[in-house]
């Protein structure tokens, strides 16, 4: 049988990572394990108002069905009023509903992109996106973030990297803020590098800003808004209000209005031949865009709370230390540079019973890292940093 070539960098045969096979053993053999890895915030002890989310989705019209390629009118108006609150206006029609953020990358590639093309993105960051452009025969080309100077310090975005990375293949710049896990934000001067960088090669933007709600005290966010050039910017309730199984997100088009319009009439034909949207959750959104606050608060405060333990931990620490980041849900974790980060993570593992992800599986360069989730329940994240500690000692 012949399959699809873009499947041959793949271990199809069972190739699970050993850290990740180790994990399961020991769950299964009923072991306890301190997993700071969990990001799941619905198996993260959140209370959700379940009353009210089981009314929402009840509504008499969830039983009719109105395709709409850039998804029902009143959904994309309470997506709009969200951007409202934050002061951004949105028209409706810049809008495109999509069944969760990967599916948003992959409109969006099919957009802008032909088989082989370029896609600049950050590094450190998510790896979704790796698995996306496979599936879309787009190349990724990370380019590097600046590492902070110290604890003090910042991860930051340059003009030389984007530079040293751009070729004639690169259609489009990837932006992701707070960023997962180094949990930057642009700074407006960062922000005006990736406009004019963007602009001077004629690319397009992808602002991936699913944390932007989770920006710590005092961060000013800056939203990448176009001034030339298209700028897509992806977002959903996956985080918003802490519901990933609803599968919902959106694309928010900006840029001149012939540009504008053009994108739009494009990525309603990609939307309307999926149609992937389902008409429950679009029903139900403006009911449950109106428990956001409640929900958000309880996560702010599981951060925080987190935050908190990390500092105490870590002060005076010479072997384990971090920047804390300015949004996100991750904390990074530096160890010596002589630590073998994967090594240790399975060390950790075996020896204390705590799981982490070491660094490289975010596309940390130099240095050993470790991420760590602080949607930890507090208890458990409290018990596993210790433990983190201890082992690198």
């Amino acid at each position: 049988m012949k399959y699809s070539e873009r499947f041959e960098s793949l271990d199809l045969g069972g190739g699970e990572a050993e850290l990740a096979r180790r994990f399961r053993a020991l769950r299964e053999g009923g072991v306890r394990v301190f997993d700071l890895t969990q990001s799941n915030p619905t198996r993260a002890s959140l209370a959700y108002p379940e009353a009210a989310i089981h009314v929402a989705l009840s509504n008499p019209d969830v039983t009719v069905y109105r395709p709409d390629p850039k998804g029902m009118l009143p959904a994309r108006q309470a997506v709009a009023a969200y951007y409202a609150e934050r002061g951004w206006p949105v028209d409706p029609e810049q809008i495109i509903l999509t069944s969760g953020t990967s599916e948003a990358y992959s409109f969006l590639l099919k957009l802008l992109c032909d088989p082989e093309d370029e896609i600049l993105v950050p590094s450190p960051g998510y790896p979704l996106l790796d698995f996306v452009s496979l599936l879309e025969n787009v190349h990724l080309v990370h380019f590097p973030l600046a590492p902070p100077a110290g604890t003090d310090g910042r991860w930051r975005v340059t003009r030389e990297a984007l530079e040293e990375h751009v070729t004639r293949r690169t259609r489009a710049l990837v932006w992701i803020q707070p960023n997962n896990p180094t949990g930057n934000v642009a700074s407006p001067e960062e922000a005006a590098v990736l406009r004019s960088f963007a602009e001077a090669h004629g690319l397009s933007i992808l602002v991936d800003e699913v944390f932007a709600d989770y920006c710590r005290p005092g961060v000013t966010f800056t939203p990448l808004r176009a001034e030339e050039g298209l700028v897509f910017t992806l977002n959903g309730i996956s985080k918003i209000l802490a519901l990933p199984q609803m599968k919902l997100s959106w694309i928010v088009i900006e840029g001149a209005a012939g540009a504008l319009r053009d994108a739009r009439e494009r990525l309603e034909i990609i939307a309307d031949t999926y149609l992937s949207v389902n008409m429950p959750v679009q029903t139900a959104l403006s009911a449950l865009m109106t428990h956001a606050r409640p929900v958000q608060g309880q996560i702010r405060a599981r951060l925080e709370e987190n935050e908190a333990c990390a500092r105490a931990l870590l002060h005076g620490q010479d072997r384990v230390q971090c920047v804390l980041p300015e949004g996100g849900w991750y904390l990074a974790l530096r160890l010596p540079d002589e630590v073998d980060e994967e090594a240790f993570a399975l060390r950790l593992l075996s020896e204390a019973q705590v799981h982490v992800h070491p660094g490289y599986m975010f596309g940390f360069g130099a240095g050993a890292w470790l991420a760590v989730s602080l949607l930890t329940p507090p208890e458990e994240f409290r018990e596993g940093l210790a433990r983190i500690i201890a082992q690198a000692s």
